[in-house]
């Protein structure tokens, strides 16, 4: 029964790449005008994580060199995260991550930093897919995006319930989500206000 859940999970995910998102939130096409950024969330209130914040910051996660890392250890490190859940089979996903790489390196000395989850590296059986690797670390260098990337596992992607790629949420140092889930890509310009404002509020 997993495994017929995990495969039409896949096929849904593939799905929702290849179509457009419902709802995204901003255009997909390169040079398309950029939309306002979303009116940004209350940061909740807790200071430690529930629901799809609390399994961030308690998942235990392989990287694509098949070694394990706290994903909240990462989270916590940093003031502002942005995890970005994509595939390699995802234009959009791809075509956005130039400008992933050069905003985590740019605002890397603010507090902020990006932990990139791949959804399809693992098959039915939860088993890794060298040539899905493969082609993950080929994207990776060709796009300039050097910040950590993660094996999203069969239960964190149901408990995301992520549907459509890439979709990305912003969370605190606590895992607290402050925005998400945030459907489709983004242009530099809006993943920059986005960012600008909530290491704003939290100085």
């Amino acid at each position: 029964m997993k495994k017929l859940c995990f495969f039409l999970l896949a096929l849904l995910l593939l799905a929702g790449c290849a179509g457009k998102p419902a709802a995204p939130s901003a255009p997909e096409t390169p040079g398309a005008p950029a939309t306002a950024a979303p009116k940004p969330a209350e940061p909740a209130e807790t200071p430690a994580a529930e629901g799809l914040g609390g399994a961030f910051m308690a998942a235990s996660l392989s990287n694509l060199g098949a070694e394990e890392v706290s994903l909240g250890e990462l989270i916590g490190g940093n003031r502002l995260t942005l995890i970005n859940i994509w595939a390699t089979f995802c234009g959009p996903c791809i075509r956005e991550m130039p400008d992933l790489g050069d905003l985590a390196r740019e605002y890397a000395d603010r507090g902020f930093g990006i932990v990139g989850l791949t959804c399809d590296v693992l098959d039915g059986k939860g088993r890794v897919q060298q040539s899905v690797v493969v082609d993950a670390l080929s994207i990776l260098a060709d796009t300039g995006a050097d910040y950590p990337v993660l094996i999203m596992s069969p239960e964190l992607i149901e408990e995301s319930g992520v549907q459509y790629i890439p979709t990305s949420y912003f969370v605190d140092e606590n895992g607290n989500i402050l925005e998400g889930p945030l459907v489709g890509s983004m242009s530099r310009d809006d993943w920059t206000a986005l960012i600008e404002t909530y290491l704003a509020a939290g100085e």
